[in-house]
């Protein structure tokens, strides 16, 4: 009588220990499916095993047609070399420290640039079984620093043709200082600058108002002379 009471208070203790796993992981895939980032979990093969609503989001992907797929799927070809590297050194990381950013492309072939937070998954022994992958789309971020970064660089090139500029008696040393500051300003050796890049070619009406601000003062020394 007394093993029958035992193994049935066993038996209660291990159902309600299963009720609480289940309503513990019922409210982790509430969080996970609610939450802002991508959430991707792969097998150590790097084959998708789950994906959540933010990645479907971010990446154009169901679930159902992600899952199955090698995480190459949304990994463009020029950039497989990189990602490939990173799950290679991923288990000999500190697992805080698996931070990343590369380039990914959607269902619609739109190439974005992604922040990654990677981590390993290990059994009880500690063998690898899998990666976690928490992502976020940060190409407008990106895109947004691009062109401050731009900006920037636009202006400390107009500054320094302008100081620069004041001092210039020929033509010819304010064709060399143009030449050499956007050059350096835009990695472009001299023929490279007579091919302008866009970023270059938006500064011509400021260039071309130094260079008609020179004439002018050039025109009245040489009068006065």
């Amino acid at each position: 009588m007394e093993d029958i009471t035992e193994r049935k208070h066993a038996e209660e203790i291990l159902h309600e220990n299963m009720l609480q796993l289940q309503d513990a992981h019922q409210r982790l895939r509430f969080h996970v499916n609610r939450m802002p980032l991508g959430f991707i979990v792969l097998n150590k093969e790097a084959v998708i095993a789950e994906w959540n609503p933010a990645a479907e989001t971010i990446f154009g992907w169901t679930s159902a047609e992600a899952v199955g797929q090698h995480d190459f799927l949304i990994v463009p070809p020029d950039v497989q070399p990189q990602v490939s590297k990173i799950w290679a050194e991923l288990p000999n990381i500190d697992e805080q420290s698996g931070y990343s950013v590369n380039e990914n492309i959607t269902k619609d072939g739109r190439r974005i640039i992604c922040e990654w937070h990677n981590a390993p998954l290990r059994d009880a022994d500690q063998n690898i079984i899998g990666f976690l992958a928490m992502c976020n789309d940060i190409t407008e971020r990106k895109r947004a620093e691009q062109a401050l970064e731009r900006q920037l660089k636009e202006l400390s090139l107009l500054h320094n043709i302008s100081v620069a500029g004041i001092g210039m008696n020929t033509i010819d040393e304010l064709v060399g200082l143009v030449t050499h500051e956007v050059g350096r300003s835009f990695q472009l050796d001299a023929f490279g600058v007579l091919f302008l890049t866009p970023d270059a070619l938006r500064l011509l009406p400021y260039f071309l108002y130094l260079w008609t601000a020179f004439l002018n003062r050039y025109e009245q020394r040489e009068r006065r002379g």
